[in-house]
């Protein structure tokens, strides 16, 4: 018997990525596999996105929202107006293989255990050169690892999955939540999958590119831009993912983390981004002291906040 191939709906979320979305949507325009459909979600953006998208692929279905939902609302969003039995949510930075779409589906049907599968990332600037095959989080520091060792072909299990991967629709691991808006979201959501007892995979023969800086420098320009997202977003992940006594113990740790983001702002001269970083912090603790957690965790629904 052939292989089956299950409508798969590609939801890319962008805001104010005109050239980048484009770039995207050109390479998963030369994808192999038959039926997909390709939905763009544009959060509001004021830079000719929408229009530009429109005009250049008539073809993809384009879904505006009035503000900017981030990250995990323009997920959600897509996922609302999705077909296919499989989405792929796929950042809007991002080049893909032709065949990335048919390796995954590939994988997930060969093993129905599976609960997201997603490529192996490299580097935009520098393709050959890895930058993940699936991450990971500790849950006493908080601190992320990036898998940027040889794999070879084989399909390997992960804990998270940043910037693509695909999901199948039936299973019921609710949609992304808001809370994050960018940033973790795709961590808290892999972490609800594993919870519920499926498996998250790095599929290595499936490749995307991702436009991330690899010039160190660049590296951390960026993410001191992302000051706010980054300290209030790492305290809400743990809060909602670790036991009391590892959160007490993470919070024990954090002063460490946030006393080497100072130094590396005030070396930057960076002041603008410090003072959102300690905002953040303020924003993720006041998160902390008000969530409580159900006994569900198939969906962000059963995580209050009071």
């Amino acid at each position: 018997m052939g292989q089956k191939f299950p409508e798969v709906s590609v939801v890319v979320p962008t805001y104010n990525r005109k050239k980048d979305v484009l770039d995207c949507l050109g390479s998963l325009q030369n994808l192999t596999y038959p039926h997909c459909e390709v939905i763009v979600v544009d959060n509001g953006s004021t830079d000719g996105t929408a229009e530009a998208v429109k005009q250049r692929f008539p073809t993809v279905k384009l879904v505006r929202s009035d503000k900017n939902l981030g990250a995990a609302g323009g997920r959600n969003l897509g996922a609302k107006h999705s077909m296919g039995e499989y989405i792929f949510f796929l950042d809007s930075d991002t080049v893909v293989d032709r065949n990335v779409l048919s390796e995954l589906v590939h994988v997930m049907q060969s093993d129905p255990g599976i609960g997201v599968a997603g490529p192996i990332l490299y580097y935009y600037d520098n393709p050959d050169d890895v930058w993940t095959a699936g991450s990971s989080v500790s849950f006493i520091t908080g601190q992320n690892y990036f898998n940027q060792q040889s794999v070879g072909n084989n399909v390997i299990e992960t804990q998270i999955l940043p910037t693509a991967f695909m999901v199948k629709k039936c299973h019921n691991f609710g949609l992304f939540d808001d809370v994050f808006f960018f940033l973790y979201e795709d961590s808290d959501f892999c972490v609800r999958v594993r919870e519920a007892g499926c498996k998250v995979v790095c599929v290595p023969t499936a490749k995307v590119w991702h436009k991330l800086p690899s010039d160190k420098r660049e590296s951390t320009e960026k993410w001191l831009q992302r000051g706010y997202y980054v300290a209030r977003n790492k305290i809400i992940f743990m809060r909602k993912h670790t036991d009391p006594l590892y959160f007490i113990v993470f919070l024990s740790i954090y002063p460490a983390y946030a006393i080497y983001y100072t130094m590396i702002s005030l070396r930057f001269r960076r002041a603008d981004c410090l003072l959102r970083f300690w905002a953040g912090i303020f924003s993720g603790l006041s998160f902390a002291m008000r969530y409580k957690r159900s006994t569900s965790t198939s969906s962000p629904d059963s995580y209050q906040v009071h």
